[in-house]
């Protein structure tokens, strides 16, 4: 009996630490890539752009190669606009892969460079998904400056975070539909978190048409409408701590 209740002990534990070891072996292989818009190749191989002397040129490059628990790190102080490597510029950058629960895709700053600024040039999106990939998931916007453009942040998939951005049109187009950051449900149930951002000059500064969202602490002003609710397809919405003020519509709405 002594032996059996050992074997009863030891199954749990050799699960406990597979789990662990192939856990340890994912985190092990998240690469962290570069992107200079100034001084960068997208010639350059993946294994190359994981050092700082020799980067991408494009984000798109990275988008197009990251998987799940990478991080791309994008050099600031530049600006960076569309270009046809994203379906005939159909945006700056078209969000073509999804991460894993626990293993974000991450779009953030190269440290110690500033803010990198996505310029849409007025007719372009900033970050999208393509005809391919509108349920992309998992993936994390931090710390961008989103001008002039059509959707600065449109996402539709599970799981996706967007923080510390700013996003703005030099102009407020009343007549123009823009979006600030827009979570979809074309294809998907989406489940979006979004935190700590500003934004202004927009027609639409957020607006949710469906599922999970948890929005916090952002600040929106000067935008036809501050924060926009599609409340027939919602499922559980949370909005705390927001500074939404002089809206032309509403500060806060629901359709």
């Amino acid at each position: 009996m002594e032996s059996v209740r050992i074997r009863k002990q030891i199954i749990p534990l050799l699960l406990l630490s597979l789990l662990i070891f192939f856990g340890s072996i994912s985190s092990a292989y998240a690469a962290t890539y570069y992107v200079a818009g100034d001084t960068g190749s997208d010639s350059y191989t993946s294994t190359q752009a994981q050092d700082t002397a020799t980067p991408w040129l494009t984000i798109q490059k990275a988008a197009d190669t990251m998987v799940a628990g990478d991080t791309v790190n994008v050099k600031g102080g530049l600006v960076y606009a569309a270009n046809n490597n994203c379906e005939s510029a159909r945006a700056v950058i078209c969000l073509t892969r999804s991460g894993e629960v626990n293993n974000d895709i991450q779009y953030q700053p190269w440290s110690g460079t500033g803010s990198p600024v996505i310029d849409g040039a007025g007719s372009t999106k900033g970050f999208s998904f393509t005809s391919n990939s509108s349920c992309i998931s998992h993936i994390s916007i931090n710390g961008f400056v989103i001008k002039n453009s059509t959707y600065a942040i449109e996402l539709g998939g599970a799981g996706n975070i967007v923080s510390n951005n700013i996003v703005y049109d030099q102009e407020r187009g009343d007549s123009s539909f823009t979006l600030g950051i827009y979570s979809h449900t074309y294809y998907c149930a989406p489940d979006i978190s979004i935190y700590n951002n500003t934004i202004y000059n927009k027609y639409l500064g957020v607006h949710i048409d469906g599922g999970d969202a948890i929005i916090k602490n952002n600040i929106l002003y000067g935008n036809v409408d501050g924060i926009g609710v599609n409340s027939s397809n919602i499922n559980n919405v949370t909005i705390d701590y927001n500074d939404a003020f002089n809206s032309v519509s509403a500060n806060y709405s629901t359709a």
